[in-house]
């Protein structure tokens, strides 16, 4: 007993000033929405860890990503199994299911709000969710018309703790919803810890 008391003073003394001793970064791979969790008529477009360097590709740039805290994260793209025009009008062609893992709980907020940012820049927008999702939650919106067709793009960003979450649907306008990226974001926010 006295030598696990001496070996946690020795850990807590070794960590640098600042830095919590916190439980392991859990494993985004396993918070992220599953296929069973999409409606039916969707497939595996594509699902990947994404490494910091791919993140800094893809987001805020390695030096903002590292200042977060950013850990590593979870991507996984669900797209509709049909070229049915009728399914593609009824149905979002794209779900989007994302984790992101910061050392702190400030890192996953600072991400968040830079995300909400852009949801407030044309030509998005922010809509009122409605509902409670994690810590912090925000709804995006996005219309685009090419000629006589408007497609859109409903996006729930989210901060549970450290974890920064994100459910996107993509799709023609009528076949993608507000009220469908919410359900879904809840249903991915109860597997978050």
């Amino acid at each position: 007993m006295r030598l696990v008391a001496c070996l946690l003073v020795l850990a807590a003394a070794a960590a640098p000033a600042g830095v919590s001793l916190a439980s392991p970064a859990p494993d985004p791979k396993a918070l992220v929405l599953r296929l069973q969790d999409v409606p039916t008529g969707y497939k595996v477009g594509s699902a990947h860890s994404v490494p910091l360097e791919m993140a800094a590709r893809e987001a805020w740039g390695k030096a903002t990503l590292e200042r977060w805290g950013y850990l590593g994260g979870y991507d996984a793209r669900y797209t509709l199994d049909s070229d049915n025009t009728a399914d593609l009008l009824s149905q979002p062609a794209l779900v989007e299911s994302t984790v992101s893992v910061y050392r702190s709980a400030a890192g996953a907020h600072a991400s968040v709000a830079a995300s909400a940012a852009l949801c407030k820049k044309p030509p998005n927008s922010e809509l009122a969710l409605g509902t409670r999702i994690g810590d912090e939650a925000h709804l995006c919106y996005r219309k685009r018309t090419v000629g006589a067709v408007a497609s859109v793009v409903y996006a729930v960003i989210w901060r549970d703790g450290r974890l920064k979450a994100g459910v996107q649907i993509a799709g023609f306008e009528g076949a993608a919803s507000a009220a469908l990226a919410v359900r879904l974001a809840k249903k991915q926010d109860s597997r978050l810890p």
